[in-house]
């Protein structure tokens, strides 16, 4: 298995790829972006769990309380800490983002109502229902006078 251990390759792509982004002027999300979450912020090498960093995941007292990972760059020992949201703090953020998803679903539904109230009030649309309402009337104006025929 090839190793790792040639910083200039690692440099060299970190190089590209922030070359990249601002060529194609990417807006990529934080966690990418962010030093310390694909490249070590100090000497620019690539985290690769177990391989070129070390990760340590100290579990909270409670189980609400969230954890704590700790990063340990192997090249050149730099360290820091993230916190890892706990089971209960997941379900809850997907919840929420379910809630938000009705919303938007809600939305569409009422875009799709709007729609069909404007096809049913258009000009050709009221023609017809007048048209059908004569038709009803004139049908029930004829079976009235039938009904009153056979009454007498």
């Amino acid at each position: 298995m090839p190793t790792i251990d040639v910083p200039e390759l690692s440099g060299m792509y970190l190089k590209n790829f922030y070359n990249s982004v601002k060529r194609y002027q990417l807006n990529l999300p934080d966690h990418i972006v962010q030093p310390d979450k694909k490249f070590c912020g100090e000497c620019g090498y690539i985290q690769i769990p177990d391989h070129s960093v070390d990760i340590n995941i100290i579990s909270g007292e409670r189980p609400e309380i969230s954890s704590i990972a700790k990063f340990k760059c192997k090249k050149c020992g730099h360290h820091y800490d993230e916190t890892v949201l706990c089971r209960k703090q997941k379900v809850a953020d997907s919840a929420n983002i379910s809630k938000d998803i009705g919303q938007v679903k809600k939305k569409t539904n009422n875009a799709k109502m709007r729609a069909k109230m404007r096809k049913q009030n258009s000009l050709t649309s009221l023609l017809s229902k007048k048209d059908k309402e004569k038709k009803d009337v004139t049908k029930s104006a004829s079976m009235l006078s039938l009904d009153s025929f056979m009454k007498r």
